[in-house]
């Protein structure tokens, strides 16, 4: 078995160890709420039909939130746990090639925000073959997008600005992304492993192209 060292094990110990909890903690947490509904429904299974109408009327309050909103909620804030863990990575891996690389420059230089920035930064300045040209990368920009509008905009679209209306129309074909008519984005279930599959095959590219470059300032 090959021996990690340097980037990789920095790798297999932040980065897969990660992406692997947030699977593990999605996918516990959406049972969760499906134990909770399946328990209403085998109680109103013995009921008769005009029963279970009544049943559930009587116990919408108890049993909605595990239908509605407690997995847009949980959803949603483990959406934005994702995005933020790439965006450290992308500025851990900026602050290691300033130090790697001696670098006269620092990501805190360069102007912009976010991934962009860092992506910047690993282009131009530590001169990394960022792998912008995928389609890995082309689906985190949407969901940069997703995240601004769940951050600043509680969920909704802004409906006065054309750039809404181009990401509206780019999530209408977006497997589990859900845009109502009043502009609210709603993530369905699977949607954050969604998310994690693709982090995990861009940093995988990533971070092989950096562990490449590491090789050539030996030689």
């Amino acid at each position: 078995m090959r021996r990690l060292s340097g980037i990789h094990l920095y790798k297999r110990f932040f980065i897969d160890f990660s992406l692997n909890d947030f699977r593990d903690y999605s996918k516990i947490v959406e049972q969760q709420f499906k134990d909770s509904l399946q328990k209403f429904e085998k109680e109103a299974s013995e009921l008769t039909p005009d029963e279970q109408e009544e049943y559930f009327d009587h116990y919408y309050d108890e049993w909605s939130p595990f239908k509605n909103d407690f997995p847009k909620i949980h959803r949603s804030s483990l959406f934005i746990s994702i995005y933020s863990f790439l965006e450290s990575a992308l500025i851990n891996l900026c602050k290691r090639s300033y130090g790697k690389y001696h670098l006269s420059s620092t990501y805190e230089d360069i102007s912009g925000n976010g991934i962009e920035r860092a992506k910047i930064y690993l282009t131009k300045v530590a001169e990394i073959d960022f792998p912008s040209n995928t389609k890995e990368w082309q689906f985190i920009k949407l969901c940069n997008d997703i995240r601004n509008c769940i951050v600043h905009n509680q969920s909704y679209l802004n409906s006065d600005s054309k750039k809404a209306e181009k990401l509206e129309n780019q999530l209408k074909k977006t497997p589990l992304i859900n845009v109502d008519v009043s502009g609210e984005i709603t993530i369905e279930e699977g949607f954050c492993n969604l998310f994690i599959d693709t982090l995990e095959s861009f940093l995988n590219k990533l971070f092989t192209i950096v562990g490449e470059k590491d090789k050539q300032m030996v030689r």
